[in-house]
């Protein structure tokens, strides 16, 4: 079994690349930690009161960012399904990862597609 330091220098090494291949601006990645890093803050725990929050939050936010928010999901949607593809989980997201390759099948099979929602 891996060390925790092996784990960790091979998710370091998976991030860099990550952010190799990401096209945006280097602003955007910077809000972008910030902002999962306050999110993961909130939600490390073992109560389901926190995420209720958020998700309560986010629903009287405006209709157009609830939109943009959505989008949002449906690419945390599509990247985990395609790790569960290529069978990069563990069982630490085993379940997230089928649960998203099953939304995306079900989605594509009723015609909807990932990162295709309109902004008005």
């Amino acid at each position: 079994m891996p060390s925790m330091r092996d784990t960790h220098k091979r998710i370091e090494k998976r991030l860099k690349k990550m952010e190799e291949e990401m096209p945006y601006k280097e602003e955007y990645m910077e809000q972008a930690k910030a902002a999962a890093e306050q999110v993961a803050r909130l939600i490390n725990n073992f109560s389901d009161d926190p995420a209720k929050a958020f998700v309560e939050a986010m629903g009287s936010q405006h209709r157009t960012l609830q939109q943009n928010f959505m989008g949002l999901v449906c690419g945390w949607i599509q990247m985990n399904a395609d790790r569960y593809a290529r069978g990069q989980y563990d069982l630490r997201n085993e379940a997230t990862c089928q649960l998203c390759a099953r939304i995306k099948e079900s989605l594509e099979t009723c015609g909807y597609e990932l990162y295709k929602l309109p902004t008005v």
